[in-house]
């Protein structure tokens, strides 16, 4: 025969008591990695922005970042966000080491898109890549590097091969499922 007990009050405390500290332990870990910016003024920054590297990572007066983004600054990289840009939910930056990833003031980076700078990425101001869009090379060893101009917007689902370098200039403007690709 089966034995029926209370659950009792321990179980569920212990439990509430450990979810507190692990959630505690994150924003701690997440604060301290984010203590590393350089921030302008009237700067929104999500609590659980992901910030890995040794690069520099500067983000200028009013830019906002929104939950889940990752950055990654490798040594010697930098990463500057310009005054009044916005980062998406979920999208992700990365500058190889000692490498330039600069995004223009008034730069809005749709959710899940992707940029990495291997040999430099030089975005102008007012600019825009769309959701789910990805500037980076898709070979191994490859290395371009991007130079975009000023008021161009690169839409949602957006692919620009780095595997040599590109030019993009002023007012430019792509449709959705745009591709660009570069060979060397």
């Amino acid at each position: 025969a089966m034995t029926i007990k209370r659950y009792g009050l321990a179980r569920p405390i212990a439990s509430l008591a450990e979810s507190a500290l692990r959630a505690t332990a994150r924003q701690i870990r997440s604060s301290w990695r984010q203590s590393r910016l350089l921030v302008g003024d009237n700067v929104a920054i999500a609590h659980d922005l992901a910030v890995t590297g040794d690069g520099r990572i500067i983000v200028r007066d009013g830019a906002r970042i929104a939950s889940g983004v990752s950055i990654v600054a490798q040594v010697g990289s930098t990463i500057e966000i310009g005054a009044g840009s916005f980062i998406s939910t979920g999208a992700y930056l990365e500058a190889r080491p000692h490498q330039e990833l600069k995004l223009g003031d008034g730069f809005s980076m749709g959710a899940r898109s992707t940029i990495v700078s291997v040999s430099g990425v030089v975005w102008g101001t007012d600019g825009q890549l769309g959701p789910d869009s990805a500037v980076h090379p898709r070979e191994e060893n490859a290395s371009g590097r991007i130079s975009v101009g000023n008021r161009c917007r690169l839409n949602s689902s957006n692919t620009v091969d780095l595997c040599g370098d590109v030019t993009i200039g002023d007012d430019t403007h792509t449709g959705a499922y745009c591709a660009i690709y570069t060979h060397n």
